[in-house]
């Protein structure tokens, strides 16, 4: 409903939307693994590592589209960039994802995932 309302009342105005997928937390910006929220994936991942979940079913084969949100912040930015020197009048829609180019293969995640765990137990 939002994409449709700007649509309609961009006016003069250029627009450009990003649509991520599921934000992770930072790969290098601030710094690895920051995050300050429990939206998307950090809401899981603390339940995960506090214990509070001991079981996810899924495909061990299959492929978790996560952006980082460093990632994500960036293309915000390029985006804007991009769309001011774009001539066009249209609105202007970025998906940003990574399964295309890198993908997450499950596994993977849980292997780093319960590696990082193991390291650093949630102690309190």
């Amino acid at each position: 409903m939002a994409e449709r309302t700007l649509r309609k009342r961009a006016g003069h105005v250029k627009v450009a939307i990003v649509r991520p997928s599921i934000i992770g937390c930072c790969l290098e910006d601030p710094v690895p693994g920051w995050t300050d929220t429990l939206a998307a994936a950090g809401g899981m991942i603390l339940a995960l590592s506090l214990g509070v979940i001991h079981f996810v079913k899924v495909k061990t084969d299959g492929v978790m589209d996560l952006i980082p949100a460093d990632y994500c912040s960036n293309i915000i930015v390029a985006a804007a960039v991009f769309r001011a020197r774009d001539e066009g009048s249209e609105v202007m829609v970025i998906h940003s994802a990574s399964s295309e180019h890198s993908p997450c293969a499950i596994e993977n995640i849980r292997k780093g995932f319960m590696n990082y765990i193991e390291r650093h137990p949630y102690v309190k």
